[in-house]
């Protein structure tokens, strides 16, 4: 994708940054970027903000056979993001109002340590579709764990003035992403 936007739009600055979503969300009016793509768990508790390009599943995911190994283990070894991530906060929230016992056998700074925690066969993490690596799979026989909402994707709403050039790229992410 960011090869076709260069392509296509030769005179394009690319600075692409990996945040939070609530940053990302927060800094959409202060200028510091031009389009901002965010996550939202769609658990009742607030609305997607912005123009919704895509809707995954949240998964519990493992190491392929993990779940298998571990049916009966107590407590549930658990892989998450930092404590300021809103997936690992609703993770926890769940798990605590749900029951089940569970400890923080691994913590990554980001999802590509995430993913490299869950192929090290170090836990269980709860993960959108499209994070899900090669070599983890649905946790299918772990039955205390309960059910995830769907996640939403959504792009900033343009801000007044933007450049047509912002508006064209957007509305190709948007149909990239749809």
């Amino acid at each position: 994708m960011l090869k076709g936007l260069r392509t296509r739009y030769p005179q394009l600055r690319l600075h692409v940054s990996v945040r939070k979503s609530l940053q990302i969300e927060k800094g959409a009016n202060s200028g510091e970027f031009d389009i901002g793509l965010s996550m939202r768990i769609l658990d009742g508790r607030s609305l997607p903000e912005g123009i919704p390009v895509r809707r995954e599943a949240l998964r519990w995911v493992a190491l392929s056979g993990f779940d298998a190994q571990h049916e009966l283990v107590a407590p549930l070894p658990l892989v998450v993001l930092p404590q300021d991530c809103s997936l690992q906060r609703f993770t926890i929230d769940l798990l605590d109002a749900r029951g089940v016992p569970y400890v923080i056998a691994h913590s990554a700074s980001g999802v590509a340590g995430l993913q490299s925690a869950l192929l090290a066969g170090l836990g269980v993490a709860c993960l959108n579709s499209s994070a899900v690596p090669a070599g983890a799979e649905a946790c299918r026989s772990i039955q205390t764990l309960p059910a995830l909402p769907d996640v939403e994707f959504s792009l900033l709403p343009p801000r007044p003035g933007e450049a047509s050039l912002v508006s064209a790229v957007r509305e190709m992410l948007i149909t990239h992403f749809s």
